[in-house]
């Protein structure tokens, strides 16, 4: 993979196919026509100029649309602003380099937060280089790695009681919105007001800077237009996602439009209610104030729950894994388990790869969604006194 990686970067080989194009999409329009930012005709004609001048062929249905929030078109101006400059492989190459040292720096943050010795570490960078969605996030200019340093950091700075730490990692977040949910839930169940008031005020900043330098109305446009968008969302269906929607989009997939949505939409909401309401009994119950088992499953319940969430993104796992992988290394043979399955977690990724080539009708459950509702029966089963061991150093 790495080679394959290295060689389609230098050559440029098929970068039209990858997310960056829509990111450059919503990144152009912030630049140079903000106020067409979510009209899906600007989006189809700025995707496609950047396809042609790369020769490609579109993408299928012409559009894949740019969903992101405003502040997140708004935080990657820079970018284009190189493409503009020299070429859009540039910039592709630049923010390839910011995910490579993201790499890097979610694999110290584990080191540290985890308290692992050389020979554990050789163990988690091995296991996150050859894990796929790393590679897809790679190759596909995606902004997962940056997710997962923010989420980590998160975590950790609610710990600490480090409230703009917290803060500025929410905003982050909040580059992918279905994430917040759960994790706002926890907050107000364990009480961390002053996370929530520096959240809410740094949030209320950054839409007042986003109003004034995209267009007062960009907000209101972008709740308006995000469902048509998501809809044109060229071969981006919901029977991708491997979440909770993408298993119900499989089993009915003539329905994805209606009743499944709304059936994975609720649960999405419920998850987080749930999320919330654990963290509360846990409050009480506990003698040690740890948010970080809880911060873990509500991770957890966004991703598997998320209506929105494709194969890159479950990096994002990484963060609840390492509360499963801390909690398990008082018993040497649950952590001998765990890493055994884990270790096992690729053949998973390949299967799901081969299920995407073969011609006509997908399985009734995508491969990529076993390992996820795995880790998410590990993490409730972490968060079990029986099983869970208080530790200084869980990540």
């Amino acid at each position: 993979m790495a080679v394959r990686l290295v060689a389609d970067w230098v050559a440029g080989t098929q970068l039209w196919t990858t997310d960056f194009t829509v990111f450059r999409t919503g990144w152009w329009l912030a630049l140079h026509d903000p106020h067409r930012l979510y009209d899906p005709a600007a989006q189809a004609a700025v995707e496609d100029g950047f396809i042609r001048a790369l020769g490609g062929p579109t993408f299928v249905g012409r559009l894949l649309a740019f969903l992101h929030p405003p502040h997140t078109a708004l935080a990657g101006c820079w970018l284009e602003w190189i493409a503009d400059r020299w070429n859009g492989h540039a910039a592709f190459l630049v923010w390839a380099g910011c995910n490579v040292a993201l790499l890097a720096r979610l694999i110290v943050l584990f080191r540290e937060r985890a308290g692992l010795e050389r020979r554990q570490t050789t163990f988690v960078a091995v296991a996150l280089v050859g894990f796929s969605p790393v590679f897809l996030t790679l190759a596909e200019g995606q902004l997962s790695l940056l997710l997962a340093v923010a989420a980590f950091t998160f975590v950790w700075a609610v710990a600490d009681r480090r409230a703009v730490s917290a803060a500025g990692s929410l905003l982050i977040l909040s580059f992918k919105p279905p994430l917040l949910p759960p994790l706002f839930a926890v907050l107000v169940a364990r009480r961390e007001w002053r996370v929530l008031a520096t959240a809410a005020g740094l949030g209320a900043a950054v839409m007042l800077g986003t109003g004034a330098i995209l267009g007062h109305g960009v907000w209101l446009e972008y709740a308006r237009q995000v469902r048509s968008l998501e809809r044109a969302f060229a071969g981006g269906l919901p029977s991708g996602m491997p979440t909770l929607r993408g298993f119900l989009a499989r089993l009915a997939p003539a329905a994805w439009g209606g009743i499944v949505d709304a059936i994975a939409v609720c649960g999405w909401l419920a998850s987080a209610v749930a999320a919330g309401l654990i963290a509360a009994v846990r409050r009480r119950s506990s003698t040690v104030d740890d948010p970080r088992g809880d911060l873990g499953l509500a991770l957890a319940v966004g991703l598997f729950f998320s209506p929105h969430l494709y194969q890159h993104d479950l990096v994002l796992w990484i963060v609840p894994l390492a509360f499963v992988l801390d909690s398990a290394r008082a018993d040497p043979v649950l952590w001998q388990r765990r890493v055994r399955v884990l270790l096992f977690w690729p053949v998973w990724f390949v299967l799901g790869m081969v299920e995407r080539a073969l011609p006509g009708r997908r399985l009734p459950i995508d491969p990529l969604l076993i390992p996820a509702v795995l880790a998410l029966v590990w993490v409730v089963r972490a968060l079990r006194p029986r099983e869970r061991v208080e530790s200084r150093n869980f990540p």
